[in-house]
């Protein structure tokens, strides 16, 4: 498929149960431009026993050099309250896309499971990208609310390890969001955002509230970033019982 474009669709408590399932309400696989507007993904499910991906949604490139054609813009999505055995992105999963861009979307209520069984990154958002692709160009966030999310280990509202050029995050929400693993983990981290392995790195307008890590960056944990800069920002009632309650960073450049 060249282009994708879905408007208006609601996909609510859809399940795919097998062992790594992914993509529990919808899956789009290798489309070069994806354009999703005013759509909801709610309690959808994904993965068994072993886990998934991408309960609400997983959107995934090309392994190879096809993927710097891919592009994806959400506007006015929604996804709530999906969950299931996924490890990684119970709201929405991507690898391998190239631009990003999010706008008005919001991630409430997503959990990725906390187990015994391997760790669980990004509760509301998961965003990665394999070794075998060149580097992404972009990733946007402008006015989306990441709002009470879970993750047993790392990123409970936002997970991203990418080896992106641009992350602009604006006028966001991350509030209320765990990484709160009960079981013994060597550490949980990142509970609002979890982020590393990028270029230039823009924060502005942006609220990390409430967010609570049971180790180290309850609001914000950084890693790996050449060049950051935070503007205009509020870190207000964050925890974190080791470090960072607010923010966490290391081998960043500000």
């Amino acid at each position: 498929v060249i282009n994708t474009v879905i408007t208006n669709c609601n996909y609510v408590e859809n399940m795919f149960y097998s062992v790594g399932g992914s993509g529990g309400g919808l899956h789009i696989k290798q489309s070069e431009t994806i354009d999703l507007k005013s759509c909801k993904y709610i309690q959808n499910k994904a993965g068994f026993y072993a886990g998934g991906k991408g309960a609400g949604l997983m959107i995934t490139g090309h392994d190879l050099s096809l993927a710097i054609k891919i592009s994806v813009r959400k506007l006015n999505c929604t996804f709530i309250g999906n969950n299931g055995e996924t490890k990684r992105g119970a709201g929405a999963y991507m690898i391998n896309v190239i631009n990003t861009v999010l706008i008005n979307c919001q991630y409430i209520w997503n959990r990725v499971n906390e187990d015994t069984d391997g760790f669980r990154y990004g509760g509301g958002l998961y965003i990665t990208q394999s070794e075998s692709i060149s580097k992404s160009e972009k990733i946007v966030l402008f006015n989306c609310k990441f709002i009470q999310n879970f993750a047993g280990d790392i990123g409970g509202g936002l997970y991203m390890n990418t080896n992106i050029k641009y992350v602009s995050i604006m006028d966001c929400t991350f509030m209320g969001n765990k990484a709160t693993a009960s079981v013994n983990r060597r550490y949980t981290t990142g509970a609002g955002v979890y982020m590393l392995n990028v270029g230039k790195l823009l924060i502005t307008n942006t609220t990390y509230i409430y967010n609570s890590a049971r180790h180290i960056g309850g609001g914000l944990h950084l890693l790996n970033i050449k060049y950051v800069s935070v503007i205009n920002c509020i870190f207000t009632g964050n925890r974190a019982q080791k470090s960072g309650a607010g923010v966490e960073m290391f081998n960043v450049v500000i």
